[in-house]
């Protein structure tokens, strides 16, 4: 991946930005795979190491799940490998020089009849080997939290705010060294306001904090926040707005563009609370463009990026926690 030098100091600082008029949606390119083995899954983690796609924990029938499964995306086709030791939901999951590292998360399932979302919250760590198919735990969390922007520069992951509770978010922005197992805080430099269920991700050296919400489906937000990882001196700087607000989003980068993909709290009639929105953002001309929809909107699973595409593998048709879905799908900029 190439390097692209943060604009950042042309931002206004922590000052909204409104989005400009859009273009028409562009053509692109949604190709539906071999959907996950083991059925239904939704409010997991996702990394990859090679070619192979991992996805962590999360739950199916508003049950915790255990287990990991690895997609191939050359061969198409899934495995089961081993489990993570203890089930958990809105798991902080990224991979590093060639281990998928779960931090923390979600250990409370949701009341169903009450719809509130308890957060007992998971300080273990762990990393795994899939040379090994093992796992190993690692440092504990400092400030546990679940559903975290995560995104990796060399060799540290980054947690960007999280959820703590029912509507109650973080502004914290933790580091994990891989090579040392130890955790920072970035204590000078916390996000502009607490923030859960956005998306973040790493192009050159700048950290992009992406939409989310602001604890409850209905405060989705649309801002966008950058942060320069090798000037010691940086602080956060406000970007364009997204086109369109949103949380519980899948978000990764391709090459120079971060795309942003579905998510949940679409007051819109006839769409189960869920949005097919996918919107790009171009690091180099800071500016968003609309792409053409999701052919499976959904909320509450990770984006991925293997090769030159994104993978999206489960997550939910409907908002909150109900109607999981195994559909797998890749995309790709530009027409198939």
């Amino acid at each position: 991946m190439g390097r692209y030098s943060s604009l950042a100091t042309l931002a206004l600082l922590f000052t909204a930005i409104t989005a400009l008029p859009q273009s028409p949606p562009s053509t692109n390119c949604f190709r539906a795979l071999a959907p996950i083995a083991e059925g239904a899954r939704q409010e997991h983690g996702a990394a990859a190491v090679g070619t192979n796609l991992y996805i962590v924990a999360g739950m199916r029938n508003w049950k915790l799940g255990t287990s990991v499964e690895k997609y191939d995306t050359i061969a198409n086709k899934w495995s089961t490998v081993a489990p993570t030791e203890m089930g958990m939901h809105h798991p902080n999951v990224a991979s590093v020089d060639g281990k998928v590292y779960l931090l923390g998360g979600l250990t409370t399932l949701p009341n169903v009849t009450s719809g509130l979302w308890p957060s007992e919250l998971n300080v273990r760590c762990y990393a795994y080997d899939p040379a090994k198919d093992t796992w190993e735990k690692l440092a504990p969390l400092p400030d546990p939290r679940g559903s975290a922007m995560i995104a990796v520069h060399g060799k540290k992951i980054y947690l960007v705010g999280g959820v703590v509770g029912p509507g109650k978010v973080l502004d914290v922005v933790s580091v994990y060294d891989t090579v040392s197992n130890t955790w920072s805080k970035l204590s000078d430099k916390p996000l502009p306001e607490g923030r859960d269920h956005g998306g973040g991700a790493v192009v050159g050296d700048t950290f992009y904090a992406v939409a989310g919400r602001l604890g409850s489906q209905t405060s989705r937000q649309n801002s966008l926040y950058a942060l320069n990882l090798v000037d010691p001196a940086a602080k956060w700087q406000t970007l364009m707005n997204m086109p369109s607000a949103r949380g519980g989003i899948a978000v990764s980068a391709l090459g120079r563009k971060i795309y942003v993909f579905g998510g949940e709290g679409n007051p819109e009639p006839n769409t189960q609370g869920v949005y097919s929105n996918v919107e790009s953002f171009d690091t180099e001309t800071k500016s968003w463009a609309v792409e053409a929809p999701m052919k499976v909107p959904r909320h509450g699973t990770p984006a991925t990026t293997v090769g030159d595409r994104i993978f999206i593998a489960g997550g939910g048709v409907a908002q909150g926690g109900a109607k999981g879905v195994a559909t797998v799908e890749s995309y790709g900029p530009g027409p198939c």
